[in-house]
């Protein structure tokens, strides 16, 4: 359901939250990428591209594009959602060789600024490759206007040195954490309880330096309807929200202000991402049950949005909500 007209791709837009179904948004062809395509799922308010997907094709090669380069600001992460792209990685601006690992679904990136790295000039991608990426600034994409300012290329050595990129003792989903780079293997990682949903877990991916975690992978399991609960609903003062569902469905409840008691319903589901700008107001649809449970990868700009989290007063807003009628 879309509130504003049938453009492709909008499961729901307004009130603060953007929920698109990127099985629906049409491909552009890549600027940068010979047969690559791209999908811009979220642009900053000066106009570059915050969030997007790539698809890269088999057999890409380093052809005559630099192989090693690093970001002087700009912090980058992404989750691999399919396929394989090899690159190099290296620990330093004077590691001229680096070591070679192969990106592959599943794989989630934490790129800091100085993490120099490059396509492997003499492996190719055997599937294609196609990550949901997203970044603090512009300028990372060598093809991209002003990317000499922020980006900055380096000689290479044509041949890889091998060795270790986690160090001695990682747990074994760890499969990078040097050089500004950490790379986890998701799906080999662990899930932990998650306080106040019965059932639920997540797998932190990253945390920020005073400590709460700003991604993560949440799994909430399948919910009964309870048409007798009392609805919630609630806002986030300053706290911006992005995600992806990466399978299942939630129903939700969305509103278009603080004095919209009732909202409409929206259906999380496999493939949307989500963009929630802060004093978006939401809650669960408890009218609705979850048959699949939900599976959600998400990151944010502070903490105190779950509802469980200590501290949660000095972010969130709980209000109070009309029952929504069958």
């Amino acid at each position: 359901m879309s509130t504003t007209e049938n453009r492709p791709g909008i499961v729901h837009e307004g009130g603060g939250l953007s929920l698109l179904d990127l099985r629906e948004l049409p491909w552009e062809p890549h600027v940068g990428i010979a047969g690559g395509r791209q999908k811009t799922l979220s642009r900053s308010p000066a106009g570059w591209s915050q969030v997007q997907v790539t698809w890269i094709p088999p057999g890409l090669t380093a052809g005559d594009r630099p192989e090693r380069h690093f970001h002087r600001t700009v912090h980058e992460r992404g989750l691999v959602l399919f396929g394989d792209l090899p690159m190099r990685e290296y620990l330093s601006e004077d590691d001229v060789t680096g070591r070679p690992v192969v990106f592959r679904e599943g794989f989630f990136m934490d790129r800091r600024p100085g993490s120099v790295h490059g396509i492997d000039p003499h492996l190719t991608s055997q599937a294609g490759f196609m990550m949901l990426e997203w970044r603090s600034g512009p300028g990372t994409f060598l093809w991209e206007d002003g990317a000499d300012l922020e980006t900055t290329v380096l000689e290479a050595s044509a041949e890889a040195s091998g060795g270790p990129l986690a160090p001695a003792g990682s747990p074994p989903w760890v499969v990078a954490d040097s050089g500004n780079l950490t790379l986890l293997d998701t799906r080999a990682m662990p899930w932990e309880p998650l306080a106040g949903i019965p059932g639920a877990s997540v797998k932190p991916l990253t945390r920020h330096a005073d400590g709460w975690t700003d991604t993560v992978i949440l799994f909430i399991p399948p919910l009964p309807a309870s048409p007798a609960a009392e609805p919630h609903r609630h806002l986030h003062r300053t706290v911006h929200e992005h995600g992806y569902v990466l399978g299942g469905e939630l129903p939700m409840r969305e509103y278009a202000s603080v004095a919209d008691d009732i909202g409409v319903r929206v259906r999380f589901h496999e493939h949307c991402y989500m963009d929630r700008a802060p004093g978006s107001v939401h809650g669960l649809d408890t009218t609705r049950g979850s048959v699949d449970g939900f599976t959600f990868l998400e990151w944010r700009d502070g903490p105190y949005t779950y509802l469980s989290e200590p501290g949660i007063e000095r972010e969130t807003t709980v209000l109070p909500a009309a029952r929504l009628g069958d």
